[in-house]
């Protein structure tokens, strides 16, 4: 009865532990998980030359982005610029995720936006970065400025 009752419990913990695999990580991430409305917390951009040199232009108003994944990976939304005029750009197009990374296409600042999953616990907030991007950090003072290479984060909430 003992080796029953020992067994039983063990049989039970077993199944326990398979119900809670960790299936949240960023390499688990699927579309499927995507579908639904989302908007960016936050879109910085941190300079390769130097990682101190970072713009957030959604927490100084600089810009706003809306997306709306659809079964499928249909991807529709908007991104809006306030400089040097306020700048309201449609797009649609397509995603798709492979191994953490989350290819967007359509993407108005970039065609094919290949961002890099960095934390998603598979809640309604996901980080993503993207190794190749270029940004000019004089933008509120000298828009004409030079653009350098830069990494862009994305937080995106729903």
């Amino acid at each position: 009865m003992k080796f029953a009752r020992t067994l039983s419990v063990v049989a039970l913990a077993a199944v326990v532990a398979a119900g809670c695999k960790d299936s949240t990580g960023p390499e688990d991430l699927t579309v499927a998980d995507l579908i639904g409305s989302w908007t960016a917390t936050e879109l910085t951009y941190i300079s390769d030359a130097n990682s101190s040199q970072q713009l957030d232009a959604v927490a100084i108003g600089l810009a706003t982005l809306e997306i709306n994944v659809a079964v499928g990976g249909a991807v529709t939304g908007t991104y809006t610029m306030l400089l040097p005029q306020t700048t309201e750009i449609p797009f649609a197009g397509t995603i798709s995720v492979s191994d953490g990374v989350v290819n967007l296409t359509g993407f108005p600042l970039d065609p094919n936006l290949n961002l890099t999953v960095t934390a998603w616990t598979g809640g309604n907030t996901i980080t993503m970065v993207d190794s190749d991007q270029e940004f000019n950090f004089s933008i509120l003072t000298d828009p004409e400025a030079a653009e350098v290479a830069a990494d862009l984060r994305i937080t995106l909430v729903r």
